[in-house]
């Protein structure tokens, strides 16, 4: 609570000052009332109702929506990759990420599967969300690299501002065929053989 002082004679501007607060988190408009009261002094009656003052305070934390890492990685085997997207700085509110899918080297429906397009909800006050459903398939073909092309087209906030924050993820489709020619026992990835045994032929003389 503060006081105010108006000294006597002629009219005079007395200034209040409120310090506003930054806080780094996207939020709806504010608003802060100012009222005076218990004026004392004077001559005749002062309305308390004409010494009301509403203040604004308008939110300049835009959340910014990106990929965690521009490429990933897995194994044509993994089933349902996690592709993770951040938030920066966090909401009070609902924020939405809108997202396309694109084949790049892979083949839909044969290496993969998942939405074209779709949203991703960030609930309030969280930083993280995942692209879903993506799925990635084994074909049973030997194969080079495959990719898949995830965009962000925009992030609408649940309120009065809408900002567009383009970013693209590259998903990489790495071939896992368990019985290639490539293990050092002959069959199976390197990645599946936990240990090899090195068995010598000894010539026994009875």
């Amino acid at each position: 609570m503060s006081s105010l002082s108006f000294p006597a004679g002629p009219p005079s501007t007395q200034t209040l000052t409120i310090p506003i607060l930054a806080d780094n988190v996207d939020e709806a408009l504010e608003t802060l009332e100012i009222r005076i009261a218990n004026v004392e002094g004077g001559a005749g009656a002062i309305s308390v109702m004409s010494l009301r003052q509403t203040i604004d305070i308008i939110d300049d934390d835009i959340p910014v929506a990106n990929f965690a890492a521009p490429s990933q990685s897995g194994f044509e085997s993994n089933g349902a990759p996690s592709l993770l997207i951040t938030l920066d700085p966090i909401s009070s509110r609902d924020v939405v990420v809108n997202f396309d899918m694109t084949p790049g080297s892979a083949t839909y429906s044969q290496d993969y599967a998942g939405a074209e397009t779709g949203t991703v909800l960030f609930p309030p006050f969280t930083n993280e969300a995942f692209i879903g459903p993506f799925f990635v398939y084994p074909d049973g073909l030997a194969e080079s690299l495959e990719t898949v092309e995830f965009n962000l087209t925009g992030t609408t906030p649940n309120g009065e501002t809408t900002i567009v924050q383009p970013d693209q993820l590259v998903y990489n489709i790495l071939d896992y065929e368990p019985f290639e020619w490539t293990g050092a026992a002959g069959i199976g990835k390197n990645s599946d053989n936990a240990g090899w045994i090195d068995a010598t032929l000894a010539t026994c003389l009875l």
